[in-house]
């Protein structure tokens, strides 16, 4: 039997299991950055309608329609019409944007992603 200190390094099988991990993190890593990326565009789209002139006196279709046609400017495609709301609260407007995304990872397992972005602007 050898001393613990002659003995050094991993198994073949501790290499197998530590590429596996890695292979497995960059393959989750690879399939939900997009999704990510997305959230990152919807959430920037939002943020320039504070700025937006009159925003506060457009319609919610208009509101809807001017935030889905940003939207394809990016190309975000897992947003919908439906998965915006606007309400008033007080003297401001909320403008929410709630959506899922799901990806395929590996075989049948699924990953589902709940994604909620907020603002509030002035109203009229």
């Amino acid at each position: 039997m050898r001393s613990p200190n002659q003995q050094k390094g991993m198994t073949a099988i501790g290499w197998l299991f530590m590429i596996a991990m890695f292979l497995l993190v960059m393959l989750t890593v690879i399939k939900l950055a997009p999704a990510y990326i997305d959230q990152f565009n919807v959430s920037s789209v939002l943020s320039s309608l504070k700025t937006e002139p009159g925003i506060g006196t457009m319609t919610g279709g208009e509101v809807t329609g001017t935030i889905m046609k940003r939207l394809d400017i990016n190309m975000v495609k897992d947003v919908t019409r439906e998965d915006i709301y606007i309400s008033q609260e007080g003297g401001k407007r909320v403008i929410e944007i709630e959506y899922q995304v799901q990806r395929k990872l590996l075989g049948n397992v699924d990953v589902l992603i709940n994604f909620n972005n907020r603002i509030e602007v002035p109203a009229r």
